[in-house]
């Protein structure tokens, strides 16, 4: 699925509250810092990061298939297929 970048940072959002929403707050407020407080040189750096991080939780929690898992996802193979 091809996503513009502002539509990968509202998918970032929507993450963010959902984690929220579901008590994943260190996971949340690590998005949100790199998100919205973080200076990057890039998108392309902000967004390698994000991947990053989103693929360390997956590999925590990898028994666990639920809408914060599959969202997740979709916003590691939106960012790496806008890369390619």
């Amino acid at each position: 699925m091809k996503m513009m970048t502002e539509q990968i940072y509202a998918a970032i959002g929507d993450l963010v509250k959902l984690l929220k929403d579901r008590d994943h707050l260190k996971l949340a407020e690590m998005l949100e810092h790199r998100l919205y407080k973080v200076s990057w040189t890039s998108s392309t750096e902000l967004l390698e990061n994000i991947v990053s991080i989103l693929e360390r939780s997956i590999g925590e929690h990898e028994n666990v298939v639920d809408e914060l898992e599959v969202k997740k996802r979709e916003i590691i193979n939106a960012i790496k297929s806008n890369n390619t």
